[in-house]
């Protein structure tokens, strides 16, 4: 049985969407890692033989592309505040977004929540979001009762943020004082696992705010020219798809 969904392509070319398929990895595509990214809509190829290649749009930006281990860098960027589209292996099912294509950010700030809300999911700005912690820590910084670990590895529980914590983690804290906690074991989300591990060193907290990667009104992104559309028309600041990472910036 074949399902079909839509997402809104429109400033898609479809010289993007041949070159998109032509580069996504197979894991991805339910994609090995990529050799070639190009993100342009005039449809000129470029086989990526450095580090990055920048590449004008027709819309104003420019896009950089790398083929990295990815979280070599993505720790500092969510750091910094950027927010992270993440595509890795097959598509997940199922009601939640767990670490297999999510939106990532820094879970420090409520200015992110309320730039996601506006900019991103284009929902009212109260919508909380979820926090995701390796298993191990999720005592540390929620009020995890009996099998409440357990059970947090679908995000199928609310539970209280810990007081002490619930400033370093207001972006993930709803108002109420309580989060829907993902806890996630290394064997469920290796690369995600290793993120979360990178970013824990660079921060001193190893979690990480995770939402679903689609719009308002749109399906959660199956393959990367979906991702890469749904990349285009919001604010998030960089695109991960497999071992290719894709970034945007204004062009000067």
């Amino acid at each position: 049985m074949t399902a079909s969904v839509h997402h809104n392509n429109e400033t898609t070319s479809n010289a993007d969407r041949d070159l998109v398929t032509r580069f996504e990895p197979k894991s991805l595509r339910t994609f090995t890692p990529s050799q070639a990214v190009l993100a342009k809509s005039a449809g000129v190829y470029h086989e990526l033989t450095t580090n990055a290649t920048r590449v004008p749009t027709a819309a104003g930006q420019t896009i950089t592309v790398w083929h990295v281990p990815v979280t070599q860098a993505q720790h500092d960027d969510l750091a910094a505040g950027r927010v992270v589209g993440w595509m890795d292996g097959a598509l997940e099912l199922g009601p939640r977004a767990l670490g297999h294509r999510s939106i990532l950010a820094a879970p420090h700030s409520i200015q992110t929540r309320d730039r996601l809300n506006r900019d991103i999911k284009h929902r009212e700005q109260f919508r909380p979001f979820a926090p995701v912690v390796p298993i191990e820590f999720a005592e540390r910084y929620f009020e995890m009762p009996p099998g409440g670990r357990r059970l947090a590895r679908f995000m199928s529980g609310v539970f209280p943020v810990r007081p002490e914590w619930r400033e370093k983690l207001a972006a993930v804290t709803h108002v109420d004082g309580t989060a829907r906690v993902q806890t996630l074991e290394r064997t469920m989300a290796p690369r995600l696992y290793a993120l979360l591990e990178a970013y824990g060193r660079r921060s001193g907290i190893p979690v990480l705010l995770n939402t679903s990667f689609n719009l308002s009104g749109e399906p959660i992104v199956n393959r990367s020219i979906e991702g890469y559309s749904t990349f285009r028309r919001s604010g998030i600041d960089l695109l991960v798809a497999g071992r290719t990472l894709v970034a945007k910036k204004e062009a000067a």
